[in-house]
């Protein structure tokens, strides 16, 4: 088909059975990889839910030898000695400020990350008495701190444009970016304008795949992809003039034992209307108190997160208003003034683990989770292209070029898929499948099927749970494509 060279960089599909080996599938990155804990995911109550997502997050700590022993681990050897001469680096900066900057840089959460690592840190500098020398970078301006905007970290020029402006006028500036997958061109033209420009920049990834897993595509606007600048960078780091860290870990850490307080809540937190209210007792609560109670007379459904110190209790009158509160205590500190901070960062990061184990498991109570995949997501950015089309490879298993037509005219429909659209870029499918939903259970119900668009769709309308009923059809079939199979797939349905 007309275009199939921009996706020859995308595996065959295998065969069925062949999609595992050393239990994690062999031909993904592994951050796209499914963690074989979570195999059955989609079948767990809360309490499961929370536990068998504990124990995924805490293969972040496990040393080499463990899950994954072919890569480095965050306690590796040579992750280690990366991150001593990283903050070598930072601390030239630090120690002789006058026209230094660091910049943390990053899109969608990778960015919120940078965001308030870079505010933190500048908080800390000010008590020191020293200046601020922190910025952040975020793909599609400050307006993705709040708000997804996933499509704008797929522009290379964006990032260097962003990276020129809060750079203009310094003479040493690092530059951390990060990308999860190694996979996001926003950053990926940033490291390569440091590396072109070495008497200013030092790029520094941040990443969790090895370099070999990096994303291999094109990027549109950009003459490289992302795995021939990391693989660059990784030369460079002999000399110092560029650092790669890579360390391969599993999801982030749940780290503290309130599995019992977040089980209980975590099914009010699956109602649309939910508010989830985040503070410490060494906030203003009488303003946290006034604001709940202003949120209350619009929707009774809120929730807390409340951060203490040994000692600390909540008021009465502010704990009335919660029907439950995740309450985490943290030990009395006697350090100095540094001590605290990081203290500060170990309950911004706790409070991300919570949130991040509340939206997973929000879709897994909402049944949008088949096995441990998230099925029905949008295709908003070239990474959650790539992800949607191996979802279709491996539950259909049908062959690389039929999965991309069933999913070119999900993407289009009701338009057809004519040659100039097949040959359009990977940008130009994003744009238009921005915002259709159920994208992908279309396209695999028609490669199951092999039906059309307006069949597809009537049997996702007439499902409860599309993915209850897409997995009972895989269950039920063993993946065998015959004439008798369909017949039975469609009575399955019905």
């Amino acid at each position: 088909m007309p275009g199939t060279k921009r996706f020859q960089h995308v595996i065959e599909t295998p065969e069925p059975g062949k999609w595992e080996l050393s239990e994690y599938e062999a031909s993904l990155p592994i951050t796209e990889k499914s963690n074989p804990l979570t195999k059955d995911l989609d079948k767990a109550n809360a309490e499961q839910i929370v536990q068998l997502l504990g124990q995924c997050d805490a293969e972040i700590f496990q040393e080499e030898g463990s899950a994954m022993p072919a890569y480095q681990r965050l306690y590796s050897e040579s992750i280690l000695t990366t991150m001593v001469h990283v903050a070598e680096k930072v601390q030239e900066v630090l120690k002789d400020p006058e026209g230094g900057l660091v910049v943390l840089s990053g899109g969608g959460t990778s960015g919120r990350m940078a965001f308030l690592m870079s505010v933190s840190f500048n908080q800390l500098m000010k008590g020191l008495g020293q200046k601020p020398l922190y910025t952040y970078l975020i793909a599609g301006g400050d307006r993705s701190v709040v708000a997804s905007r996933e499509g704008t970290e797929d522009s290379a020029l964006h990032g260097i444009e962003e990276l020129k402006k809060v750079a203009a006028g310094k003479k040493r500036v690092i530059v951390i970016g990060i990308s999860v997958g190694l996979s996001a061109p926003f950053v990926a033209g940033q490291m390569d304008f440091c590396m072109s420009n070495p008497d200013i920049f030092l790029p520094v990834l941040v990443g969790f795949n090895p370099i070999n897993m990096a994303r291999n595509d094109p990027i549109e606007d950009w003459n490289s992809t992302f795995r021939e600048i990391a693989e660059k960078m990784q030369k460079l780091q002999e000399k110092q003039k560029a650092f790669v860290l890579n360390p391969a870990i599993g999801g982030p850490q749940f780290s503290f034992s309130q599995e019992d307080f977040l089980s209980s809540i975590l099914p009010s937190l699956t109602e649309i209307d939910t508010v989830l209210f985040i503070f410490t007792l060494d906030d203003n609560l009488t303003e946290v108190e006034t604001l709940v109670e202003q949120v209350k007379k619009k929707t009774p459904n809120i929730q807390a997160l409340a951060h203490s110190t040994v000692g600390q209790y909540l008021p009465s009158p502010l704990k009335k208003l919660f029907p439950s509160i995740i309450s985490i205590t943290w030990p009395l500190l006697f350090f100095e003034y540094e001590g605290n901070f990081i203290q500060k960062f170990q309950r911004e990061l706790s409070t991300k683990w919570v949130l991040n184990t509340v939206s997973t498991g929000a879709h897994v109570l909402r049944g949008k989770i088949l096995y441990n995949h998230m099925l029905d997501l949008r295709l908003r950015n070239s990474k959650l292209f790539w992800r949607g089309l191996a979802m279709l490879q491996r539950f259909s298993g049908q062959p690389k070029a039929q999965c991309i037509k069933s999913l070119l005219k999900a993407i289009h429909f009701p338009q057809e898929v004519s040659e100039e659209i097949q040959a359009a870029p990977i940008s130009y499918h994003i744009q238009v499948a921005h915002e259709k939903e159920q994208v992908i259970p279309t396209a695999l119900l028609t490669l199951l099927f092999r039906c059309s668009i307006p069949e597809a769709k009537t049997h996702l309308t007439a499902s409860p749970s599309v993915c209850e009923t897409i997995k009972n059809i895989l269950l039920r079939l063993g993946r065998k494509r015959s004439a008798d199979s369909i017949d039975t797939l469609k009575m399955t349905i019905e």
